[in-house]
């Protein structure tokens, strides 16, 4: 079932094939079609592909009307029909939520899109959805629910206005083999995990200065048109390589570069590898990794990681988690009220990163390892929580749909929750820590006599943000203090049991309070 110019005189017949319920595609184009679309659509049991792309070039207009608006175009059989404009389908009233359960293809390009009023537009297509374009639009980040898109093995969203990715992208969508993200702001790829299955990388036009380690099974990188003075790789499944356009230090890989076909792809790769077999270079890694454990930890750094276990609807929900156990703090050196000033002033209104800080000393107080888990407030209406200001503990669903909502303090945030998918830190014993993005618990709440402070950052923008945030809280007691503190670093642990590869913030960070 397409939407094209030819349908045109009769839009009324066009429709009625919505009445099929074995259709599977639909395809409208804006530039083809000015009218509104069927609610119908969005009732489709057993749909497959959509493609509605183009409609930038519609005007402006709002989503259907109110029953007192006479002018109310009125569809087939009576159904009142909705405006045409893509910013406008995705109202609050539009979820894709019908048919999202069975969509396996979805483009969504050319649409001139900002943004998606929902954040968890993505959510219900997550255990089918296969191929997803949103190349030529507006972006600036990508809704939190991609991360549900497990099953994803292209995604293409060039031309955008994107500063960055989820680093947790490449791990949640783990059967991801396409990406193309050309023509955007990034500053930075997500990281690549052991196990990616990337194959087609295609990031030119950006403003990557540096890139990690790439994944090994990629056969095309195409990273032209950046910032990159240096490149490494030392996968052997490579056939296509674009390196023009970057300011290259090395001058003999420039050379290589600039000669392109003349040279071909295995000149290059035999000079990344600095004349060593793929075997000699991973041996070579080793041994650099080893001395690097090795090495002495600064004076001021504990040796024992401690652990917080990530789940993976907590990973779709609220991507990235940081924080620093913080020993011998003194608030009557430090001003503990400058310090929960700072969090405010540093998490604004927490559509980003949220902040934490608690009292681990109270012989019933925090017990690691902790869990980043959520809570689905219908089907565990035991789950309670007593949060910062509060008198005492009641069910979670009370503080979300009673309290929270008459607090001036707390409604905005409280909003922020989907009930089914509460994200929390919950302790060893299973009390709730913080509920994200409202509140912190009272019962670890920090006093003036906190000599043990747990400091946490968490949030959906990028995990370089909180790292910043975190950093800039230590930096703040370290300064007010000086000498005596302590820090216990934290390791995040993901749902396959592995453990995050680099854990934030760096060393060289507490080497260089010292």
């Amino acid at each position: 079932f397409s939407i094209a110019s030819s349908l045109m005189a009769d839009m009324s017949a066009a429709w009625k094939e919505l009445d099929k319920p074995a259709v599977k595609e639909v395809r409208v184009r804006g530039t083809e079609y000015k009218g509104k679309l069927d609610p119908r659509l969005w009732k489709l049991e057993s749909l497959r592909e959509l493609e509605l792309t183009r409609f930038s070039e519609a005007a402006p207009t709002r989503v259907g009307g109110d029953d007192s608006d006479a002018s109310k175009e009125v569809g087939p059989e009576g159904t009142a029909l909705f405006d045409c404009t893509f910013q406008s389908l995705f109202s609050s009233s539009f979820r894709l939520a019908p048919l999202c359960y069975t969509l396996q293809h979805l483009d969504l390009s050319s649409n001139a899109i900002t943004e998606f009023p929902v954040s968890d537009v993505f959510q219900n297509c997550g255990k089918t959805l296969t191929y997803l374009n949103m190349d030529d639009n507006r972006l600036s980040y990508l809704p939190a629910s991609i991360l549900c898109c497990e099953r994803l093995t292209v995604l293409t969203i060039s031309r955008n206005c994107l500063f960055w990715l989820p680093d947790v992208l490449l791990e949640a969508c783990e059967k991801l083999e396409l990406l193309k993200c050309d023509g955007n702001e990034l500053v930075a790829l997500p990281r690549f995990p052991s196990d990616c299955k990337l194959k087609t990388l295609s990031c030119a036009s950006n403003k990557l200065s540096e890139l990690l380690a790439l994944a090994e099974t990629l056969t095309s990188i195409d990273v032209s048109s950046n910032a990159l003075e240096e490149f490494t790789f030392s996968g052997d499944k490579l056939k296509d390589l674009n390196l023009q356009g970057n300011p290259l230090t090395d001058k003999k890989l420039l050379k290589l570069v600039d000669e392109g076909a003349s040279k071909g792809l295995k000149a290059i790769l035999a000079h990344l590898r600095g004349g060593m077999s793929k075997r000699q270079q991973k041996k070579k890694a080793a041994a650099a990794d080893s001395d690097d454990e090795s090495s002495a930890l600064p004076a001021n750094m504990l040796k024992d990681l401690l652990t917080v276990h990530m789940e993976k609807a907590f990973q779709q929900a609220r991507p990235y988690w940081v924080g620093v156990l913080v020993h011998g703090v003194d608030f009557g050196k430090v001003s503990l009220e400058s310090f929960l000033q700072l969090q405010l002033k540093l998490q604004g209104n927490r559509t980003q990163i949220g902040i934490g800080s608690h009292d681990v000393a109270p012989a019933d107080g925090i017990q690691f390892p902790l869990r980043l888990t959520t809570k689905d407030c219908a089907a565990n209406p035991e789950v309670s929580f007593h949060p910062l200001f509060e008198e005492g503990p009641r069910p979670l669903s009370f503080w979300l749909r009673e309290r929270w909502p008459q607090d001036q303090s707390r409604c905005n945030y409280a909003k922020m929750v989907d009930e089914t998918r509460v994200a929390v830190l919950e302790n060893r014993d299973e009390r709730l820590i913080s509920v994200y993005p409202v509140s912190n618990c009272g019962w670890t709440a920090t006093r003036p006599d906190t000599r043990s402070c747990l400091i946490e950052v968490s949030g959906v923008a990028s995990l370089e943000r909180c790292d910043c945030a975190l950093r800039d809280l230590l930096q703040f007691l370290h300064q007010g203090q000086g000498e005596g503190l302590q820090f216990q670093r934290i390791q995040v642990v993901d749902h396959k049991g592995r453990g995050s590869e680099v854990v934030l913030p760096h060393l060289d960070f507490f080497e260089e309070l010292l």
